[in-house]
């Protein structure tokens, strides 16, 4: 939960920037060709944003997935980083399995986002004690307790992952 919280954090400026009407508090792109979930119907709003490619950051007008709700925006957040392989590393490196926020959010760089430094800045924002994002997340005998497995190696064995080919 801290690195979801702090990611939420970053993506809109403390609530501060929104994607208009868009109820996406996790900057989730989007496009046309995505395959809608049972999150997202589809709909994209355009912003503006900054994004860097080939180590040059710049801005561009993209598209964002637009959300009927923000519990909408969360779930489908959370479908994409347990689903999509791309994030195999986030979820490894998570606390299910035996890792920790730093570690996950550290994986999250430059597959999750573009920014340079977008690990790091979630670490800062998790981190800093006012926040205390921290205090949300499970020990590790609590994981092993909801899966109701010995480890947390047990908890993830068989887990199905989204091809590349589906293109969330």
């Amino acid at each position: 939960p801290s690195v979801k919280l702090a990611q939420i954090a970053l993506e809109t400026g403390w609530g501060r920037h929104t994607i208009g009407p868009a109820n996406n508090l996790t900057g989730m792109k989007g496009a046309p060709h995505h395959k809608k979930t049972k999150f997202w119907d589809g709909d994209i709003v355009y912003a503006n944003t900054e994004e860097v490619y080939d180590g040059k950051r710049g801005k561009y007008k993209l598209g964002f997935r637009a959300y009927k709700t923000e519990l909408d925006s969360i779930m489908d957040h959370s479908r994409l980083i347990q689903d999509y392989y791309k994030y195999e590393d986030a979820r490894n490196a998570g606390p299910k399995n035996g890792g920790s926020p730093e570690k996950q959010a550290e994986a999250l760089q430059g597959v999750y986002a573009t920014g340079l430094e977008y690990g790091d800045t979630l670490k800062q924002i998790f981190n800093y004690r006012k926040n205390n994002f921290k205090q949300f997340d499970p020990t590790p005998e609590q994981i092993a307790a909801w899966y109701g497995v010995e480890s947390d190696a047990e908890a993830i064995a068989g887990r199905e992952t989204v091809k590349d080919s589906e293109k969330l």
